[in-house]
């Protein structure tokens, strides 16, 4: 009863993280996957770690890892996860994907593959760390 009780209460607190981040703007959206991925405790924020094409154990972080800095995945089991579970992390992983678009499209990140992966991962630029450090990540986005 209580594992029951635990994942009902993952899903209420990723849907309401969905309807959160649903309606921000792209650029407060786009900027705060930026300072939770690249800024300090981030998973990109070492950029010493990650390398370009090489091995996939010094990639950055991918669309799917940083959807879960808003909210981390629930360890089911097998017979526990329904359709609607994946079907509510795809949407904040598109909504991730869609804000690492525009900070690509403002030179703050940079897209990338290494060997091994299916899938892309992300690193800061000089300029994007520049940035981050100085608090100016909503100023870049909104053109200021």
């Amino acid at each position: 009863m209580a594992r029951q009780q635990a994942i009902w209460q993952w899903r209420t607190v990723m849907q309401a993280e969905y309807e959160r981040l649903y309606p921000l703007p792209l650029p407060d959206l786009a900027a705060e996957v930026m300072t939770r991925t690249f800024g300090p405790g981030g998973p990109g924020y070492d950029d010493a770690a990650i390398t370009v094409a090489h091995e996939s154990l010094y990639a950055g972080p991918t669309a799917r890892k940083i959807s879960e800095l808003f909210v981390p995945d629930f360890d089911f089991g097998w017979d526990e996860r329904g359709p609607e579970d994946h079907q509510l992390r795809e949407q904040i992983v598109k909504l991730v994907a869609e804000a690492l678009q525009v900070l690509e499209h403002a030179s703050l990140v940079r897209c990338q593959m290494h060997h091994g992966m299916d899938t892309f991962d992300w690193a800061a630029t000089r300029y994007g760390r520049a940035m981050l450090d100085q608090g100016q990540i909503l100023a870049v986005l909104r053109g200021r």
